[in-house]
C-alpha cells in the first residue's frame, strides 16, 4: 500500500506479507559427516510462519525504511518436536540527501552488487547474495556510508560494524567502493579492511550486448578461509584468488537462460578433499567437524571448481514465475539441483514450492549431507 504526496511531505509505502509452508528434508543414511543423522538431528518436517513487514517513509531530503521478520517454526524428527519463534530487523537505516550528488546513510543495510547468481567473490559481505535461496530473507549489514557521484562515477566510504548474518571476520571493517557505469557497460573496485585482519581487494565487471546478452565477471583477493571450522584438517587461511565469469541470454519473451563458472582458491583441490573426508572418518572429532561445516550453512564450499546453470521464466510475469538451477561440483562431480515454482492463485494468495536434490557419493561435497529437501507453501498478501 503506498500513499503518494507532494513537496517535501513524506510518502508512506507499507507490505505486510506472511509465508506459511512445509519442508521436508531426507539426509543421507550413509553420510560421513552426519552417519544416519546421529551427529546434525536435521529435521525430517518443518512448518514455518515467516511474517515480514516492509515500511519506507520518503521525500526529496530523505528515506526511512523499516523491515521486520518474525518467524515461527516446528521441526519433526531428528532430536523429536520443538518449537521456536524468533523476531528480527532484517532492514533498518536511514538515508539522508545532503546535495544532489551526496547521501549519507546510517543503519541496517542490505549491500550487495554485481548480477553473479550463485557467488559474488567481489563482495566481501555477501559471498553468497541469497539468489540461490529463493525462501530465506537476507537480512543488511550494520553500516555507516557517504556516496558521491560524479557524472559516470560512484564512490561509497563507509564502515560496516556487523550485522544478523555477517560473517564474524568482517565485522568492524572499512569500505572503500568505486564504480563506473557506461552506456553498455559497468566497472567497479571494492576495498575492505577488517580490525586485525589483512585487507580485501575485489572487481566486478559487467557489458550487455544488445538486449539480449549480458556478460560478467568478478574477481577478489582475501585472506579469509571459505571453511567455518575449528579441524585442523581444513586449509588455514591464506591470501587466495576468488573469481566468476558468467553469460546470461534473455529470449524475446523475457525468460532468460545463464551459465557461471567459479573458482574459489580458498577451498580444497580435488586431493586435500579426499584427505579431508578420510581424516573424518578416522576421527573422534567428526561430530564437531559435522556441526561446524553445517554451520556454516550454504555460502560455505568445499571445493575450487563450480559450474552453474540458471533457467528462469519473465521476471515481470506477475502471475507465474518459474527456475531450473542446477550446479556441479567439477572436481568431485557432485551435482545439486535446485526446482523452485510460484503462481497467482489470487491477487493476494501464491502457491510456491521447491526441491533441492543433491547427488554424489558420500565423500563429496553435495552428496554429503543432505540427499533432498522440498517445500510447498503460500504466500499471503494482507497489505
Amino acid at each position: 500500500m503506498q500513499t503518494a504526496t507532494s513537496g517535501n511531505d513524506w510518502e508512506k509505502s507499507t507490505s505486510l506479507q506472511t509465508w506459511t509452508y512445509a519442508t521436508h528434508s531426507s539426509p543421507f543414511a550413509d553420510s560421513v559427516l552426519n552417519p544416519r543423522n546421529s551427529i546434525l538431528k536435521i529435521a525430517r518436517a518443518q512448518y514455518l510462519s515467516d511474517t515480514r513487514l516492509d515500511f519506507s517513509l520518503k521525500n526529496s531530503d530523505a528515506d526511512l525504511v523499516l523491515k521486520p521478520r518474525l518467524i515461527g517454526e516446528v521441526r519433526e524428527g531428528g532430536s523429536g518436536t520443538s518449537s521456536t519463534a524468533e523476531g528480527y530487523l532484517s532492514q533498518a537505516f536511514g538515508r539522508f540527501r545532503i546535495r544532489p550528488d551526496l547521501t549519507a546513510t546510517l543503519g541496517r543495510e542490505l549491500l550487495t552488487w554485481g548480477p553473479a547468481n550463485f557467488r559474488s567473490p567481489s563482495n566481501p559481505y555477501y559471498y553468497d547474495s541469497g539468489k540461490t535461496r529463493p525462501l530465506e530473507d537476507v537480512p543488511g549489514v550494520d553500516i555507516a556510508r557517504i556516496d558521491w557521484s560524479a557524472g559516470r562515477w560512484t564512490s561509497t566510504v563507509g564502515f560496516v560494524s556487523g550485522g544478523r548474518q555477517n560473517d564474524e571476520e568482517w565485522r568492524q571493517s572499512s569500505l572503500l567502493k568505486l564504480a563506473y557505469r557506461g552506456n553498455d557497460f559497468l566497472v567497479g573496485g571494492i576495498l575492505s579492511k577488517p580490525r586485525n585482519r589483512r585487507s580485501f581487494v575485489g572487481g566486478y565487471a559487467q557489458f550487455s550486448i544488445g538486449d539480449a546478452w549480458l556478460l560478467y565477471g568478478e574477481l577478489s583477493s582475501t585472506t579469509t578461509s571459505n571453511i567455518t571450522t575449528t579441524s585442523s584438517t581444513l586449509p588455514a587461511a591464506a591470501r587466495a584468488t576468488v573469481g566468476t565469469i558468467g553469460a546470461a541470454y534473455t529470449f524475446e519473451g523475457g525468460a532468460s537462460l545463464g551459465a557461471e563458472y567459479l573458482h574459489d582458491g580458498r577451498g580444497y583441490s580435488r586431493a586435500a578433499q579426499a584427505a579431508y573426508f578420510s581424516a573424518i572418518e578416522a576421527s573422534l572429532a567428526s561430530s564437531q567437524i559435522a556441526v561446524d561445516l553445517r554451520r556454516g550453512g550454504q555460502s560455505r564450499l568445499l571445493g575450487r571448481d563450480y559450474l552453474n546453470i540458471l533457467l528462469q521464466s519473465n521476471l515481470q510475469d506477475p502471475s507465474t514465475y518459474w527456475r531450473v538451477s542446477p550446479t556441479v561440483n567439477l572436481q568431485d562431480r557432485s551435482r545439486q539441483l535446485l526446482l523452485y515454482g510460484e503462481h497467482s492463485l489470487h491477487p493476494r494468495i501464491a502457491l510456491f514450492g521447491s526441491l533441492l536434490w543433491s547427488s554424489g557419493g558420500r565423500s563429496t561435497e553435495f552428496g554429503a549431507v543432505v540427499r533432498s529437501t522440498a517445500t510447498l507453501g503460500l504466500k499471503i498478501f494482507l497489505m
